[in-house]
């Protein structure tokens, strides 16, 4: 991975239904998923985490790690605290030093039952100091709204996250995007990041999830081109000028045809993607101009994909007044 791919200073857009109905980067929630966290010797970053509520709140984390690799944290935050989590700090119990990797965080009670909290925000901000980086760059948490309850109510089974769009906000069913050709003028090349949002922490002999990505494009002529898709890990970053791994990439110039485009995306289950099933994507795309540095590039959400997030219950946190200290993190699997 490169660390030009490390630059992911994109913003996502996620419209379209109501707020409560789906995943979106603009509210707040009781589930917090930051994804595309980049671990690297010249990068630091923080994940910042507020509660707005007077009152205070459990929270129950875990940590996933590209190659499928994850541990679980527990911590509390106190009425209307804002707090910080060092992006180094949440990598190193895997003992590497560097990776790519999500954040999935989300209120609890004293029994480690999810409950109803619509008042957590955060997002990710990451620096690279490294001779060829670009800076820093900002991407919000998505945040998933409990849709039943009052506050503090336990919502769903006790250990079960059931993401449907009826007890949580769910995410989009497809992606929809915009992009400059890969070797367009103005835009040297992107890359798309993605994520399979539903994840099994319960069970650590559980495979990873794999996905086929399939893209509809059309060009500016309004042609439509069908053929370009990607077998796919959970947890990738890849540049369009590569991204598909079949017979065709429409996302290049040379076969779109016009400088820019756009496409939209489903992770659907393909018998020629071994271990492949139909998966809820959260996803981001970023551009660099051929003027150098990094430029946001919307992801519009359409539709719902149901998914969930199983984990195991955990013993009762310890309290933290002003940070997440790297001790509170536990079990690395």
């Amino acid at each position: 991975m490169s660390m030009r791919q490390a630059m992911l200073g994109a913003m996502v857009v996620v419209g379209g239904l109501s707020a409560d109905d789906r995943i979106s980067q603009t509210e707040k929630g009781s589930v917090l998923i930051t994804p595309f966290v980049q671990g690297a010797p010249d990068i630091d970053g923080q994940i910042l985490l507020s509660n707005d509520h007077p009152s205070s709140v459990r929270v129950q984390g875990y940590v996933l790690l590209e190659d499928g690799r994850y541990y679980d944290t527990a911590f509390a935050l106190t009425g209307n605290q804002p707090t910080s989590i060092d992006t180094g700090d949440l990598l190193a119990p895997f003992g590497v030093d560097s990776g790519l990797f999500s954040v999935y965080l989300w209120s609890v009670d004293a029994a480690g039952a999810p409950i109803r909290w619509n008042h957590l925000s955060g997002s990710l901000i990451q620096t690279d100091w490294s001779e060829d980086g670009s800076g820093s760059w900002e991407i919000p948490a998505f945040a998933s709204q409990a849709l039943v309850g009052d506050n503090g109510d336990r919502v769903g089974p006790e250990n079960r996250l059931d993401l449907d769009g009826v007890t949580f906000a769910a995410p989009p069913a497809s992606q929809v995007l915009n992009f400059f050709a890969s070797g367009s003028d103005l835009i040297s090349n992107s890359a798309l990041c993605h994520l399979v949002a539903g994840h099994d922490f319960s069970d650590k002999n559980a495979p990873t999830p794999v996905v086929k990505i399939e893209a509809e494009i059309w060009n500016e002529n309004e042609f439509k081109f069908s053929g370009t898709s990607r077998c796919a890990s959970f947890l990738e970053i890849s540049e369009l000028n590569n991204w598909s791994n079949s017979a065709t990439n429409h996302f290049r110039r040379s076969n779109l045809g016009t400088e820019s485009g756009k496409a939209r995306l489903n992770g659907t289950m393909n018998p020629t993607c071994e271990g492949s099933a139909d998966a809820a994507l959260l996803m981001v795309q970023v551009r660099y101009p051929n003027s150098g540095g990094v430029a946001s590039g919307g992801v519009v959400g359409a539709g719902l994909e149901p998914c969930e997030i199983r984990y195991e219950q955990e013993s009762a946190p310890e309290e933290s007044s002003f940070s997440v200290k790297p001790r509170s993190l536990r079990r690395t699997r």
